[in-house]
């Protein structure tokens, strides 16, 4: 039980650290709209741009990689070091263990790396209003390169569209750190294993595996096609999984 409180105060707090950060880059552009020099009106989904990665400071998608990381990655590792493991599989299965596990990390890595982006588009859009005007449309059209008509046409399908490309950007990155955790006892390792990942696709210029690309779509610099993005995100959850699957079974024994 004090093990899962730990881990709900953790989500919690990188959730809120993430919509910190978020915020914080939308300052950057609120402070820009306030110039007298500036064209346009205030809007919220601009504004909600800006902290998903548009800014000048994207701080949100710089740390995402590692964020996401600390969210689950290394329970493994608690696990085995303290025993848990084998009291809950005495009490359960070894397969039902491994399942749910899984799940868990699966799912909290999605949801580390998409709810902050649906949190400040609520809070802008109490704050703040639409304001389609032509100088914002004009704006949007010149900021926006991936799905630019779908977010003119509905706000609310282009945050569910950038939302689930971040949700399979945190569950591909988290694979990665629990398919590595299942292989080493290491916990650093787990947790470095992403993020040095994320690194050598930004040093390789490999589009997709650099958050600017795929967790935040819209701030490419150049075109994304979503068939590339979730191709590469189901390639890399499928070799995670078949890795996972395969220890697992095994380190249940031990």
């Amino acid at each position: 039980m004090e093990l899962r409180r730990s881990l709900g105060v953790k989500f919690i707090l990188l959730i809120l650290f993430t919509l910190a950060l978020s915020i914080v880059d939308s300052v950057d552009f609120l402070k820009m709209v306030y110039r007298e020099d500036y064209i346009g009106d205030t809007s919220f989904v601009i504004a909600w741009l800006n902290g998903m990665g548009m800014s000048m400071t994207p701080l949100y998608m710089f740390v995402a990689p590692a964020v996401i990381a600390l969210v689950y990655i290394d329970t493994l590792w608690v696990d085995r070091n303290t025993t848990f493991m084998n009291y809950v599989i005495s009490r359960s299965s070894d397969w039902k263990y491994i399942h749910v596990k899984y799940a868990a990390t699966l799912f909290s890595g999605g949801l580390i790396a998409a709810l902050p982006c649906i949190l400040l588009y609520i809070l802008f859009s109490i704050a703040y209003p639409l304001n389609y005007t032509r100088e914002n449309i004009y704006l949007i059209m010149q900021n926006v390169d991936f799905f630019p008509e779908l977010l003119l046409y509905s706000p609310l399908l282009y945050l569910l569209l950038l939302s689930f490309t971040k949700f399979s950007f945190g569950m591909a990155y988290t694979l990665i750190g629990l398919s590595v955790s299942a292989l080493s006892n290491n916990r650093y390792i787990a947790l470095s294993v992403p993020y040095m990942i994320y690194l050598l696709g930004t040093y390789f210029g490999y589009p997709y595996f650099v958050p600017a690309s795929t967790f935040t779509p819209n701030a490419a610099g150049h075109p994304i096609d979503t068939v590339y993005i979730f191709k590469d995100f189901g390639i890399i959850a499928f070799i995670c999984t078949c890795i996972y699957y395969f220890v697992m079974p095994r380190k249940c024994k031990q």
